[in-house]
């Protein structure tokens, strides 16, 4: 399963609102699979896993780059 995949499937289930610290840690184990593997993030995986993590995009605030 790719990050993306796993992402897409995470959508359903992430909260429309989190704390920062929570967040964060739900983006890290969104990607610790792939990291673990060596393969790369690029910024389409990156945007992705965070506006899941923090239910909302970078544009409305709710984390930056």
């Amino acid at each position: 399963m790719t990050t993306v995949s796993r992402v897409a499937a995470a959508c359903a289930a992430a909260p429309s609102h989190t704390s920062a610290s929570a967040g964060i840690l739900q983006a890290a184990r969104l990607l610790l699979p792939d990291l673990e593997r060596g393969r790369r993030i690029d910024a389409a995986i990156l945007r992705t896993v965070m506006e899941t993590a923090c239910g909302a995009s970078d544009a409305t605030g709710a984390w930056d780059w």
